[in-house]
């Protein structure tokens, strides 16, 4: 069975926040395929439902754009019910430069231990 985006989207996301709810799964790819349809077939349903009938004399601009707010509106309720839950555990994503993280310096004090942190340009290469 192919794994469609909301499947793939799944994946990523509860391998890295839910892992223990995937290492306890006997086939995840199945799973995941599953889950990746039936979400489509909801966002389908409630895209369907919110943009409701055409209106008349409704022109194709104005049809297009209540389509795909339609769309991403019930994709937004769908993937955070069914894709995007939430952590088991508070963990909290690891920054990826300084600036990402909790402290954020406003004014440059070098006797900080954080200053420190800030100046040293290893940071820059990690990620690149």
């Amino acid at each position: 069975m192919q794994m469609n985006k909301y499947g793939r989207m799944a994946q990523a996301h509860w391998n890295q926040w839910l892992p223990e709810r995937v290492a306890a799964m006997t086939d995840p790819q199945t799973f995941f395929s599953m889950l990746g349809e039936e979400v489509q077939r909801q966002i389908h349903e409630l895209s369907a439902a919110i943009a409701g009938a055409d209106k008349p004399g409704e022109q194709y601009l104005e049809k297009l754009g209540r389509l795909r707010t339609a769309q991403m509106t019930a994709e937004s309720e769908i993937l955070r019910a069914e894709v995007l839950l939430a952590p088991d555990s508070e963990q909290e994503p690891e920054p990826k430069w300084p600036g990402d993280g909790p402290w954020m310096p406003i004014v440059e004090d070098p006797n900080d231990p954080n200053w420190q942190q800030l100046t040293d340009e290893s940071w820059m290469t990690e990620n690149d």
